[in-house]
């Protein structure tokens, strides 16, 4: 009987859904049904077709492009617009109406085409540039708060590939155009500020009027072998005639590490050791003596270590029968070392004005960031002042100057002995059965136990930590 009632029921749902089927495919086919082909063609104010036009359906998800006659057909609607664009071309709306054959023109777009691109030694008008040149204005480049010019560039320019080995402010990219360039040589673009070769790092980027990235070997050949793996031109902001004019902006940051190994490490002592051991037998036969070179392993210490890690209301530190500490912890020495966030602060000031006989332009940045250890006072300032001044002597002689300073303070802590990286000595000592304090210096400073290697202690101890 109860199976009985389940048919019905299924039979009735089922009758609903055919219905429902039959009502939804009647209402797409009545939908497909308004859809006409729309054939149309292309061409400039010249008369001559334009291939590879991008025609789409405005507000909706429908396009195509032109052929090489600058023919196209596209499923629309009457009343729907279409959306023509093509590069050097202004892009143009057209309302479909009854007929299904459109002629279509579009005009150049003299603003872009006019637009001028630093190339070379000079500069050129787009409309006449000839070679793979890409070029970023300061209005993209200010949509991009970063503290040097690289990371603006990275992802701006197809071909361009800008890599850093870290987050460091100071970090110097490495920076390949079109691929490896050769085998084992290596190689990177030259960079040239100004007309100067320089590092892409000391430029203030509020100061940046535009770059240009010269990709193929007809535009990069007037630099000869230097441009073998292209060329980055960078120029700065000039001065301009007109009132005097004062811009300020300022930003504070917070930065996050992208990956955070602390939230995925083995911090029991216990679990760790036993890892630890069988790793060591799998290449070695006798029992191993120590865990490096400072930390000493033994029977007795091992157990001591599975009775205290069963118990967590024993101490993680004895001093064994030769007065030396042992440790028993449960540390997560990343977890210790680095802050979850640091901070930035950046403030850019600029002035300029004049008239046709004499222009300036003066801007000074000032930006700071904190460092990612707890301790050690890491920290990065860079100081960016830049001058530039144009005197209109007569009709043919122009006096420009063109002044730029950078100073930066870079503060980076090391470990004390053989000044070693914190992350190289965190990997040789942070194992977790080590301890952050030991009863000495906790009864002494109150201070952390060395830090693998009591990196930057002056600093350390001074502020009581």
């Amino acid at each position: 009987m109860k199976v009985k009632r389940c048919f019905l029921e299924w039979s009735l749902v089922s009758k609903r859904f055919a219905v429902a089927l039959t009502f939804v495919l009647g209402g797409g086919m009545l939908l497909a049904a308004n859809l006409v082909p729309l054939k149309g063609v292309v061409k400039d104010v010249s008369g001559e077709p334009l291939a590879g036009v991008t025609v789409r359906i405005k507000d909706g998800k429908s396009g195509t492009i032109t052929d090489v006659n600058g023919h196209f057909v596209l499923d629309v609607e009457k009343g729907q617009k279409l959306l023509l664009s093509y590069i050097g071309y202004s892009e143009t709306e057209v309302l479909v109406k009854d007929d299904q054959q459109m002629q279509i023109v579009l005009k150049e777009d003299a603003q872009q085409l006019q637009e001028v691109v630093v190339v070379g030694y000079g500069t050129a008008k787009k409309v006449n540039l000839v070679g793979a040149v890409d070029q970023i204005d300061s209005k993209q480049i200010a949509e991009r708060s970063n503290s040097n010019i690289s990371r603006s560039l990275q992802g701006m320019v197809p071909g361009l590939n800008i890599t850093f080995s870290d987050g460091k402010p100071s970090r110097t990219p490495s920076i390949n155009l079109r691929g490896t360039g050769s085998i084992g040589a290596g190689g990177s673009a030259l960079v040239l500020i100004n007309g100067v070769e320089g590092d892409l790092n000391s430029v203030n980027p509020a100061d940046v009027e535009s770059v240009s990235v010269l990709k193929d070997a007809s535009s990069a050949a007037i630099y000869g072998a230097r441009g073998a793996f292209g060329v980055i031109l960078v120029t700065t902001k000039n001065a301009t005639a007109g009132k005097t004019k004062i811009n300020y902006n300022g930003s504070f940051s917070m930065h996050q590490r992208t990956v955070k190994t602390e939230d995925g490490i083995v911090s029991n002592g216990l679990q760790w050791t036993d890892g630890w051991y069988t790793a060591y037998l799998e290449g070695q036969e006798a029992p191993p003596g120590g865990i490096n070179n400072v930390f000493k392993y033994s029977t007795d210490w091992y157990n001591e270590l599975v009775r205290r890690d069963a118990d967590p209301s024993l101490d993680k530190v004895r001093v064994n029968d030769k007065g030396e500490y042992e440790y028993f912890g449960n540390t997560n020495w990343l977890d210790i070392i680095y802050k979850d966030q640091n901070y930035s602060t950046e403030h850019n000031v600029s002035i300029s004005g004049g008239n046709e006989r004499a222009r300036y332009y003066v801007s000074g940045r000032y930006y700071n960031q904190d460092g990612i250890y707890n301790a050690g006072d890491e920290k990065y300032t860079q100081y960016n002042i830049r001058s530039k001044g144009e005197i209109q002597i007569n009709k043919s002689l122009l006096l420009e100057n063109n002044t730029d300073v950078m100073i930066f303070r870079s503060h980076q802590p090391m470990v004390m002995y053989d000044r070693q990286n914190i992350t190289r000595q965190a990997q040789h000592q942070g194992y977790p059965v080590t301890m952050e304090k030991n009863p000495r210096w906790h009864l002494d400073r109150g201070s952390r136990i060395y830090w693998m290697g009591r990196f930057c202690r002056r600093d350390f101890l001074a502020k009581g930590q």
